[in-house]
């Protein structure tokens, strides 16, 4: 994506997608102008907008502006004077021996988001973040420690999955999934995810398209009453919203879960392993599956 800085508006999002480009403003979405017609004020033919779509996410997609070289070199050097190819720095990044890639962005306003790239046979995974920080204060979660502090916008989403796919596609490889499972709880960020999950289906290959999307909840404990002691948000409204035991008890949400965390000292012993086993006899063999927490 190309992000623009100045004017009133501030910063604006040069959203990409196959039927159409539009300039959407990070503070104030519903004033959308678009692309074509800032495109037309610059004296630009429409079909420089195609081309620009095509450096950001084609097969061969650009590391900056200067490598558009499908535009001219006019229109490069405007691009370069008022924008910039995303928004996201990287602030740090670890590559482990499995192929995972860890990566720490900073925000416009400082914020530290992380998202993680791992491999899984011949599939290529993105972990991205809806949120900085957290407020559903589960026990075993880091995020869920360090508190809340704001959501991420829609492109600040969308971002994390298209930097991992353009360097994907740079070596010829495709991103294949995408999990919203870095920091923030996505469902409290509804809007923006939704937002995102649709531009990562629509703009990031036709792989993504095909397998749709579909939900998936940490199941972690065998029973309501240990689940609550390791995520307060089974028990407590918080922001509006009612207890989610309340709503939803596990009968309801076994043929969604498809996590469960090992944690060593809490639910990892013989007498929970029966309960689990009890609670999940019936459901599909592929409905959920264990991550292992150490």
């Amino acid at each position: 994506m190309l992000i623009f800085t100045g004017g009133s508006k501030g910063l604006v999002d040069l959203v990409a997608s196959q039927r159409s480009i539009a300039v959407r403003s990070y503070d104030c979405p519903s004033a959308a102008t678009t692309g074509s017609t800032m495109i037309s004020d610059w004296g630009q033919p429409k079909f420089r907008l195609k081309q620009i779509r095509d450096c950001l996410y084609g097969d061969a997609p650009a590391g900056d502006i200067d490598a558009m070289h499908t535009l001219p070199k006019a229109l490069r050097a405007r691009l370069r004077e008022h924008a910039t190819l995303g928004e996201l720095g990287v602030e740090f990044e670890q590559q482990s021996k499995d192929g995972t890639q860890k990566r720490l962005w900073r925000c416009h306003d400082g914020s530290l988001i992380e998202s993680r790239r791992r491999v899984f046979c011949f599939r290529r995974t993105a972990c991205i973040s809806s949120q900085v920080g957290c407020a559903m204060g589960c026990t075993f979660c880091a995020t869920g420690q360090m508190g809340f502090r704001r959501d991420l916008s829609e492109a600040e989403i969308f971002e994390q999955a298209a930097r991992f796919s353009s360097e994907l596609r740079a070596r010829g490889e495709r991103l294949s999934n995408v999990v919203f499972m870095g920091m923030g709880e996505p469902f409290r960020n509804y809007d923006a995810v939704v937002g995102a999950a649709r531009r990562i289906m629509g703009e990031l290959g036709s792989g993504l398209r095909r397998r749709g999307s579909r939900l998936a909840i940490s199941l972690h404990e065998a029973d309501d009453v240990a689940r609550s002691a390791i995520m307060p948000v089974n028990l407590e409204a918080e922001h509006g919203f009612m207890p989610v035991n309340r709503r939803h008890d596990l009968d309801e949400l076994i043929g969604a879960c498809h996590y469960y965390a090992l944690i060593a000292g809490r639910n990892d012993d013989a007498a929970t392993a029966r309960r689990r086993g009890k609670l999940l006899r019936g459901t599909p063999r592929s409905s959920c599956f264990t991550v292992f927490f150490q």
